[in-house]
This record gives C-alpha cells, structure tokens and sequence, in this order.
C-alpha cells in the first residue's frame, strides 16, 4: 500500500464500517423501542402498504361490530315491547274465558269490558311508544314516509274509515345500460356474452356468475346464475321475480297497477325484473364476479338496477281518510301553516280577548286530548301520533288549497293520478290520517265564548265533522305488507349494516302491533264484544290469532338477533386473525432485535477503535522523511 498523507484510504473505510454499524445499532434500537419492526413506508414499502389495508379493515370491522351491538340492543328492544303486549293479549283471554261463563251478569260483564277497552288502547300504546333512539318500532314508525296518498271519488258523507281491499307494492326494477350497437335490436333470447356497455366494451364472459340479493316479503333472497356462451337474458329469471327485455313503450310483464288492471309501458328499452304473483321484491342488488372471484366493475356497473314503478299486488293496502269542518273566520285571516294555533286561525268578534283561556277537547276514535287555544296544528298532529292515532291537521285558506300527508299532496282519482284533490272549502279545518289508519269519529267541544268550538268547528251543512276514504300508492320500495293470515302486517325494512365492506348489510322488518293488526278493529269496537258471552266467546279465537302472530314476530326478532350474534362470532374471528397477520409482519422479535442491538453496539465501539488507528497511519510517514 502507497504511503500517503493526503488521502487516508484506511481510515475512510473504517470510518464507513463504523457509520454503518450506528445505523444498524440505531435502527434495532429503533424496532425495540418501539416494537415494530416496520415503522414506515421506506422499511418494506409493499408490506406497509399490505399491513395499513388490514388495519383499515380491522377499524372497519371493529365499527360494524359496534353497529351489530347497537342493532341488537334495537331487537332487543322491540322484543320486550312485542313481550309486553303478549301479556296484555293473554290478560285479554283471560277477560274473554270469564265473560263467556253465564255466572257474570250483564253489569259484570261492562265492568270486563270496560277493562278491556283500556287494554286494546295500551297495546297501541305500546306500538307508538316502544322506540330506539327515537325511532319507533312496532308500529311501521321506521318505514320511509314518501307515499303519495290518493282519494276515492265519491260524495263527501260521513262515514267509517276501515282498511279495506287486498293490495300492496311490487317494485320493478330497470336495468338500461345494456346493448348490442345502434343497429342491432336487443330482446329476450339475446345471450349476455354478446352484450357491450355504453361505451361499447364487452361486458360478461363464459364463466363468470351474476349473483342476485334482494328483499323478498320481508325475507332477504339470494340467487346465482353462471353465465354460459347460450345463456340469455329470459334466463336470468328467477324464484320470486322474472326477467324480461321490454322496449320503451311496452308493457312489463306482471305489472298490474292499478286496481282496474292498468299496466305499467317501459320508460326505455332495458331488462325489467318485476315480482312474480304474491311476490313483493326490493333492495335488488346483482354483482358480477369472474371465475377466479374478481369484480367485472364495467358488468356490475350496468347492471345496476333502478325502482322505476310500482304495482299493486295481492297483500293488505290499507286506507286513509279526511275529516274536515268548515269553520267561521275573520276576513282577514292569513293562510296557515302547521304552526299556527287554533283561535289565531279563527279568530272571530273581539280580537282583544284572551285567546289563551280557551281550551278545547279534541277526541280522534277513543282518544280524547285538551288542547289550549294557542296550540299549534303540529302540536295536535305530533300529540296524536304519540298516542298511535296517525293523523296530520291542516287548514285552508282557500277553497283549492292542498292537503298533505308527511308531506306528499293528496290527489284525486285512480291509482297513480296526479290531479290535485280539490274538495276542500274555504277556511277549514282538515285532518288526513295515515297508512293504516282506522278512524271512525272526530269530535271538537270546549272554548268560551266567542271562541266556542260549536261556532267554530260543527257548523257545517252536514251537521258536523265529514269524511272522505283516501288510499295510499306507494312509489318507492318501501316496506311489504305480509299476505300471510299468521303474521302481523311489516314496517318497512330496516338495514342493519354489519360488514366492513360494500354489500354486508342485512334487511329486516318488525311487525306492525296494533290493535287494527291484531285483533282486527279498534279498542273499542273490540271491547264490546265483552258484553254478551257469543261475543265474548267469539273473542277467543281472536287472541289465540293475535297470540300466535305475536309470537311469530317474536320469534323473527329472536332468531334474527342470534343471527347477528354469530355475524358478531365471524367478525370478532376475523379482526383476531387480520391482527395476527398484522402482528407477524410489523412485530419485532425482540430476542433478535436486542441481540443485533448488542452485536452492532460491540461492532460500533470496536470500528470506532480501528478508526483512531488508522488515523496514525499519516504519523508513520512523518517518521520515514524524519530519518
């Protein structure tokens, strides 16, 4: 080796080892200290990035296990109200068994009447109260509130409202995005392979499988198809709906719609899956998967379908009804809102008198509330509600002034008709009951003078308080109503989200328990029954049919929350492993760690020795041009 004084070669090496054996000592510092062996993405750029996509699923599971605690506290919920009115309903038989025994008297059995008539009226209390997080459960509370209510013709009577026919939603789904080219025409024999998207590319290949999941009567479904060189589009039909090609303007298949048979055209050409006979379909879904399990995006993407109608199918469609009364006002009264209160409305004579000392009784069927002169029409319609009584009041100012129902217009004619309904009179006052809602009276007594109920509210041609049935047309995919005699009529579905990804939440609906749902009339119509043994006798299969419905959705609010507890079992099992995994590539061993650490401290301080020799090596030069 060359001596030198400029460049000392031996000492820069060695100065390097020694640099690098401080990076390793800090570096195995740096994984026992912390723990982890993987700190940051410059570690193992490929594995950061694998283990960060298991920790966002871990969070993402964690959350909907927190969500599958929170919908099982709902169940459980909805199971001790269904519980409670399951003992009203057994108390009710008890009372049914004792009146039929002829060793009761007339006045005995009024007095067992009587009792229970207040029974019946819990029951729907039950209904309107039993709540989670304020949203109400046994009574249909939770289903969505979009439904357009349309009016019977006929002449304003008075009359008693009652649900009545055997109709209820079938949704039909579109599907447009699929085509063979501007020059070819689509139709059922069509086969999927032959299908392209908008932009022309090839959608779905032999070996691929659609899969199907979708609500069917409250029950969610679930259907594959893996698609063959000959499969078509007719084929896609399945258990529950059927696949049809339908150009625009045609008719779709099974898609009666209106009570005297009307049909529903198409909007534009498309697969249309509608509900086969006493199938009630919603949340449709479809995905599209290759046969090695990966997702055909551009597929799935086109064949995302749309609720583009609804029909009416076999099931329960309930009924709604106006009771309106023309009042007397002051010329100058303003139109109203929902906020404002009853005398401000209708104020008459002395306008410097206190309005707030009149105070009104107002009864809906058996429910009768004291309302103040300055309670608002919100304050009515919200205080019925909380009683169970599903009703909104309104006033008119002028004669065409809308009437709503959750804030949908009421409208006139056949099913589907858009015409405003046009009955109202001048300065009255409206109430409009909701989906279900049997309501046979309305009555307004109270106030003093000249805010007297009998001057204001039941001066009418007809003597009082009139009414007029209404019927409700759903047009969304809202809830169904169950044609099964041994179940209680659905709310609409409830998704309880329970998954870390798309597609994981899971529909379920709870049963309406009402007294209209359960024991087929109201508290009072009920009650009276009591009051003669055939009646009372007549009572008991009622109940045994009540008891029984109770039972099953009980059962149903059960089974689905052990259902749940097993999804809780899964993802519990699956965020157990996912650490392991995360564990097993972030984790340090801290054995082998602290024995680097210890190797790379002795290999530092014996580099930094060899470093302050071979900075001597200048020195022996110095004596080579002393001699």
């Amino acid at each position: 080796m060359s001596s030198v004084i400029n460049t000392n070669v031996t000492a820069i090496r060695t100065q390097n080892v020694y640099n690098r054996n401080n990076d390793y000592m800090a570096d195995a510092m740096r994984k026992v200290a912390t723990g982890m062996k993987i700190n940051s993405a410059k570690d193992n750029s490929s594995v950061w990035a694998i283990t960060e996509k298991m920790k966002e699923r871990i969070r993402a599971n964690d959350q909907a296990n927190q969500n599958i605690q929170n919908d099982t506290a709902l169940l459980r919920t909805a199971q001790d109200g269904m519980g409670n009115t399951l003992d009203i309903l057994k108390t009710l038989k008890e009372r049914a068994i004792n009146a039929a025994n002829d060793s009761n008297v007339t006045d005995d059995r009024t007095k067992i009447a009587e009792e229970v008539k207040q029974l019946a009226l819990q029951i729907d209390d039950n209904a309107a109260k039993v709540k989670f997080n304020g949203r109400q459960l046994l009574n249909g509370g939770q289903e969505a509130t979009n439904n357009k209510v349309i009016s019977s013709t006929g002449t304003l009577s008075p009359e008693t409202v009652t649900a009545s026919g055997t109709y209820a939603n079938k949704a039909i789904y579109g599907i447009t995005g699929l085509s063979l080219g501007s020059s070819t025409t689509v139709d059922g024999t069509t086969t999927l392979v032959n299908l392209v998207g908008d932009n022309g590319q090839t959608l779905f290949h032999a070996g691929d499988t659609l899969t199907f999941n979708w609500t069917d009567n409250g029950v969610e479904k679930q259907s594959q198809v893996t698609i063959k060189a000959e499969t078509k589009l007719q084929e896609l039909s399945s258990t529950g709906f059927t696949a049809a090609w339908v150009t625009k303007g045609n008719q779709i298949d099974s898609a009666t719609y209106s009570e005297d048979g009307g049909k529903v055209n198409a909007a534009a050409d498309g697969l249309y899956l509608s509900g086969a006979a006493n199938h009630n379909i919603s949340n449709l879904s479809i995905s599209v998967t290759t046969d090695k399990g990966v997702t055909r995006a551009a597929a799935q993407e086109a064949l995302t379908p749309t609720a583009v109608t609804q029909s009416i199918g076999n099931e329960n469609k309930g009924s709604n009804a106006i009771f309106s009364g023309t009042v007397k006002a002051d010329s100058s009264a303003a139109s109203a809102t929902a906020n404002s209160d009853l005398v401000q409305l209708y104020q008459i004579g002395d306008k410097s008198k206190d309005k707030s000392s009149s105070t009104y009784d107002i009864q809906i069927n058996d429910v009768k509330m004291n309302f103040k002169g300055t309670s608002t029409l919100k304050d009515i319609s919200d205080a019925f509600k909380e009683k169970g009584i599903n009703v909104e009041l309104h006033f008119t100012y002028n004669a065409k002034d809308a009437l709503t129902y959750e804030g949908n217009t009421v409208t006139k004619g056949t099913y589907g008709s858009t015409v405003s309904y046009d009955g109202t009179a001048a300065k009255s006052l409206h109430f409009v009951a909701g989906e279900n809602q049997e309501i046979s009276n309305i009555s307004i007594s109270g106030g003093t003078g000249d805010f007297a109920a009998t001057s204001k509210f039941n001066n009418t041609s007809s003597g009082g308080l009139i009414s007029q049935k209404l019927f409700l047309d759903d047009t969304t995919t809202g809830g169904s109503t169950s044609s099964s005699s041994s179940m209680l009529p659905q709310g609409g579905p409830l998704q309880f989200f329970v998954g870390g990804e798309q597609n994981f939440g899971v529909n379920f609906t709870i049963g309406k328990a009402t007294v209209a749902n359960l024991l087929g009339s109201n508290a009072n119509t009920f009650a009276s029954k009591f009051l003669t043994k055939e009646g009372a006798e007549s009572a008991i299969s009622v109940i045994d049919n009540a008891i029984s419905k109770t039972l099953t959705e009980q059962t149903r609010l059960g089974a689905m929350e052990a259902r749940l507890g097993y999804t809780s079992d899964n993802i519990v099992s699956m965020n157990e492993n996912l650490d392991a995994g995360v564990s097993s590539y972030r984790d340090t061993d801290m054995a082998k760690e602290m024995t680097n650490y210890m190797k790379y401290s002795v290999l530092s301080q014996a580099s930094q020795y060899m470093l302050s020799q071979a900075s001597q090596n200048a020195f022996s030069v110095l004596n080579l041009l002393q001699s």
